[in-house]
């Protein structure tokens, strides 16, 4: 399966929302949001600010898991803990798979096997490759996922001439 179960899923969106509203909280980014409710009710655009705090140092990371402000088991500690490690830039995605999709990184020689969220890439971009993209990965368990929003750069079409 080239997406996480809906179980994983829900667990990612749950960890995910719950960090980013705790660095909300701190830094006020997102005004009048004293719930998560009603940080849900923002579009997601609004937290591309929250997400570059969180991933501009491991402090805030840091500061979450030692504080632990949501009673998290020790396992989902574990994987926002995981987070630190992140890796954002632009990547070339150039073949879909039945278990995830293959990103090279623009600035290396490294493939990654992706796994979608909800949706796989190979749904997201109606089965078109290679196409650029701007994104986040993250660990999520034994899998590689990204961090909830990417960014189309361009979309590549490739002609191949025979001789």
């Amino acid at each position: 399966m080239d997406t996480l179960s809906q179980t994983d899923a829900k667990l990612f969106h749950k960890l995910m929302d719950s960090l980013l509203f705790f660095v909300n909280k701190k830094l006020n980014i997102i005004k009048n949001c004293s719930s998560l409710d009603e940080f849900h009710n923002n579009d997601i655009e609004k937290t591309i600010p929250i997400r570059k705090k969180v991933f501009s140092d491991n402090v805030l990371i840091d500061e979450y898991t030692q504080n632990n402000p949501d009673n998290l088991s020790s396992d989902e500690v574990k994987i926002i803990s995981s987070w630190r490690k992140s890796l954002e830039g632009d990547f070339l995605i150039f073949k879909y798979t039945n278990e995830y999709a293959l990103f090279l990184h623009s600035k290396g020689e490294r493939v990654y096997g992706v796994k979608g969220i909800y949706d796989s890439f190979k749904e997201k971009f109606d089965g078109y490759s290679p196409v650029m993209i701007k994104i986040r990965l993250l660990h999520f368990r034994e899998n590689l996922i990204y961090d909830g929003i990417f960014f189309p750069c361009v979309l590549l079409s490739i002609v191949f001439l025979q001789c």
